[in-house]
């Protein structure tokens, strides 16, 4: 052993994480899946010898963990356009959640984060399509141009309750739907 671990009494999580060459979220990963073991010393920390018998394991831990974090939708989006050579929208990621094929995995100040690994192994491109045409936002005229129904059809349909909103975009308009002027 070195001088420098011999003084070294334990690791943390962000030591422990740096000896192994892991990002954070990837420890994080690694952790859940019960690839490092809990902490063996008091305070939440691992031993030398832990720590050395996980770094004999860190590229099977690397693999494990993936190299894509848990994303948001804008993050995912970009990263599954990259990989698929096609343009894959915030809102297409977001039904592919809906569709079950991207779960979402936590979230982060309200927002969903949606799976890393899932969007590594990733590799249906007519489902991605799909869900990004599918996933567009559309205006109502837009939308009852889709259904094929008249604007006022679709108003009953809404109105009775068949029919509802997904989401809501926001944009330049005012509550009755005029275009607000750029000031």
């Amino acid at each position: 052993m070195t001088a420098q671990r011999q003084a070294r009494a334990g690791y943390g999580p962000v030591q422990l994480a740096t000896y192994l060459g892991l990002e954070q979220w990837q420890f994080a990963h690694a952790r859940a899946a019960g690839l490092i073991g809990a902490p063996d010393r008091p305070r939440g920390r691992w031993s030398a010898a832990a720590a050395d018998a996980a770094l004999a394991r860190a590229a099977q831990i690397r693999q494990a963990a993936g190299s894509v974090p848990d994303l948001g939708a804008v993050r995912a989006a970009a990263v599954l356009s990259r990989r698929l050579s096609l343009t894959v929208t915030a809102d297409g990621i977001e039904e592919l959640a809906r569709r079950g094929l991207v779960p979402v995995a936590g979230s982060y100040k309200g927002w969903a984060l949606y799976d890393g690994q899932v969007l590594e192994a990733f590799a249906d491109t007519a489902a991605a399509a799909g869900a990004t045409w599918a996933g567009q936002l559309r205006t109502a005229g837009q939308s009852a141009a889709y259904l094929r129904v008249r604007r006022s059809d679709l108003n009953h349909l809404t109105r009775s309750g068949m029919l509802r909103p997904v989401k809501y975009g926001r944009g330049p308009w005012d509550r009755r739907g005029a275009a607000v002027p750029d000031r």
